[in-house]
């Protein structure tokens, strides 16, 4: 397969008989490897580590250089447990 990305999007993907890369592009021989556009992390508390690390959220460029390019964020009150019945 294929993938041509323009202006950090991807622009097509196909099989390599179809879609062509352009003249003069960065060619990576990713056989054997998986391409995926990026990973989510669907349950983040990002106020317990931000509270650890005096306010500073390191938590979002970890994450990117990881391949997490998106992430729900589960707020709610610190004392959330104390609403349980």
């Amino acid at each position: 397969m294929t993938v041509v990305i323009e202006q950090d999007q991807i622009a097509a993907i196909g099989p390599g008989n179809k879609v062509k890369a352009p003249a003069g592009s960065r060619s990576v021989d990713g056989r054997g490897e998986f391409l995926i556009p990026g990973l989510w992390d669907v349950h983040v508390h990002v106020h317990a580590f931000a509270a650890e690390s005096g306010g500073k959220t390191w938590m979002y460029p970890l994450s990117l250089v990881n391949g997490v390019v998106g992430v729900r964020v589960m707020w709610g009150p610190e004392d959330a447990s104390a609403m349980r019945v």
